[in-house]
């Protein structure tokens, strides 16, 4: 009985997955040599597709225009949860509020998911600096310690990556733990916009005299000068920007269009 042709068959199959094990390490080699890409991601509070992207004639959005031009506009986007700790938890773990059972204001993901990964922190774990500015997780009291390399800024805080602004990190980040991942009722009211300069109060909407004094531009100021000072590493960063979220603090301009 003639041989021949299974051999030459075992051949042609390990020729073939040296073959396709050397494609992967030519791919591999490929993309480690590749240079990797700053991340930026901006996530903006109660934001509805009422943009000119999304076909809106009446809100005038050019900057978003602009930015969606360059990029994908998903058009079948949804919300996970219509509460913004369970709905930013998603955003941040890729888990369903089922997976996580974060349903409130109060509940830190960690409870129920100790060893869940982030966003930032499957960045981290690649070799990126991570880092955040204004409102990414629900607030500062449930942000997670493990996402960051560089602590997280918000109006009012120490200066961002400074050692102060490092233990004050550090310190929620133990005090939450320390808590059994739960915060107290009295901690957990969901964030809103400061009052402006004249200390007017419970009114759905108001002008701001000064825009470079709001939050979310102090914000954005913040994170464009970080940029410029990461250096050569990679890097994601987030920015969490809190208008269109109630009560609508802007200036005259805006409300004179």
């Amino acid at each position: 009985m003639n041989d021949q042709p299974k051999r030459s068959r075992r051949a042609l199959l390990r020729s073939a997955a040296h073959l396709a094990c050397a494609g992967r390490l030519l791919a591999r080699e490929r993309a480690e040599s590749a240079p990797r890409l700053n991340v930026l991601l901006v996530l903006v509070d109660d934001l509805r597709p009422e943009l000119g992207c999304y076909g809106s004639a009446r809100v005038k959005t050019p900057n978003v225009d602009r930015v969606a031009q360059r990029g994908i506009t998903f058009l079948r986007s949804y919300c996970q949860q219509a509460a913004s700790n369970p709905a930013r938890t998603v955003l941040m773990t890729g888990l369903r509020p089922d997976t996580t059972r974060v349903y409130d204001h109060r509940t830190h993901f960690r409870a129920a998911n100790p060893g869940a990964p982030t966003l930032p922190g499957h960045f981290r774990a690649h070799g990126y600096e991570t880092t955040g500015f204004g409102r990414v997780f629900e607030s500062p009291d449930l942000d997670d310690g493990d996402s960051w390399t560089i602590a997280p800024w918000g109006p009012g805080s120490p200066p961002w990556r400074s050692a102060e602004n490092e233990e004050l990190a550090r310190e929620r980040w133990l005090g939450v733990r320390n808590l059994g991942w739960r915060l107290p009722a009295s901690a957990a009211q969901p964030q809103s916009q400061p009052a402006a300069a004249d200390g007017a109060s419970g009114a759905s909407w108001r002008i701001a005299g000064n825009a470079a004094s709001l939050p979310d531009h102090r914000c954005a100021a913040a994170a464009a000068s970080a940029i410029g000072a990461l250096g050569a590493s990679p890097f994601l960063m987030v920015v969490g920007l809190q208008a269109p979220r109630l009560p609508l603090v802007a200036p005259a301009a805006c409300f004179d269009l």
